[in-house]
Order: C-alpha cells, then structure tokens, then sequence
C-alpha cells in the first residue's frame, strides 16, 4: 500500500482508518514542511516582540492576563506535566493511532505554530509504530486535551511508549 501523503488538506474517514488499522504510512508534501516554518517564524517574532500569546507567553483560562516573563520553554513544560494527570484504561492501539494521524493531518495545515522538527518526530514516530501509551480519563474538560498531553510527552522523551505490543518508557523509543 502506498503512502497516505498529507498536503494540509483534509483526509477520509478511510483514510484514518487504513493508518490506524492497516499501520499505512504516512508521508508528508515539502510545501507542508515550508508552511510549518513559515507559522513558527510568525509565532516566534510576534513572541519576541512582546504580543500577548495565549499559553505560550500567558497563563491559561483565569491566568489569562498573567505574562509569562521567565522561561517560556519552563512554562510550556509546566504546562504540560500540569496536564498530564489522566488516569482509567489505557485507549487501545488504533485509537491512539488514529489521535496521531488525525492531529499530524490538522497541523499539516501549517497555522498552528509548531516547531517543524516536532511534526515530522509526530509523523516519524506514526511510521514507526512507536504509540504514546494514553489513559482513558482525564480530570479537564478540555476536549482532547489528555490525549495531546501523552502524545505531546511521547514526543520530548516522557511519559511511556508502546511498540510491538510492549510498554516502556518513551524516552527509550
């Protein structure tokens, strides 16, 4: 089966499913890589010259107004471990790999202000087989806020990893 190549447009319910179910890979069109680029630059100038950026600079919800004025590499990582509290059934393999493929799909639309270097680890660890292990439940109400949460600490090394049907920890992958 060819590559499934994602070019920041939409994608099928078949799609999802042949990446999910079949492990089809994924490949990604260079003028994906360059939009990436082009929204991390935005995002880092505008940063850089002060403007307000909800959860990169500010605090979130009720901190709204709260400017992050140490590191703001610190605060993301804060951010994240206060997230990170999910608890209940682990989700089962073609869940957490059709979360991967449909978060790698929307961010190939290139708005989001991710670092390129950690979409294409999203995309290469998808092609891997390499699966952040995500709980069920998570005690935010925040749509699929516990799920990013252990894909996001799969992809800095934390958390904990699945591939060939084995556990251990992400930093390990």
């Amino acid at each position: 089966m060819s590559a499934l190549v994602l070019a920041g447009a939409g994608v099928s319910i078949e799609d999802v499913a042949s990446v999910a179910r079949d492990a089809r890979k994924v490949d990604v069109a260079p003028d994906v890589m360059e939009r990436l680029d082009r929204a991390r630059k935005t995002l880092d100038q505008a940063a850089a010259s002060g403007q307000q950026i909800y959860g990169l600079n500010t605090g979130l919800g009720a901190n709204l107004g709260t400017t992050v004025e140490d590191d703001a590499s610190a605060f993301q990582r804060q951010l994240l471990e206060g997230r990170s509290g999910a608890v209940g059934e682990t989700l089962p393999v073609e869940t957490v790999r059709s979360t991967m493929f449909a978060r790698a799909a929307m961010l190939s639309a290139g708005g989001s202000g991710l670092s390129p270097a950690i979409y294409v680890a999203l995309v290469q660890a998808l092609n891997a087989g390499v699966h952040p292990v995500m709980p069920s439940l998570g005690s935010i109400g925040a749509g699929d806020l516990v799920l990013m949460t252990a894909l996001a600490r799969l992809l800095i090394g934390e958390g904990e990893a699945e591939y060939q049907g084995r556990r251990m920890p992400a930093a390990k992958r």
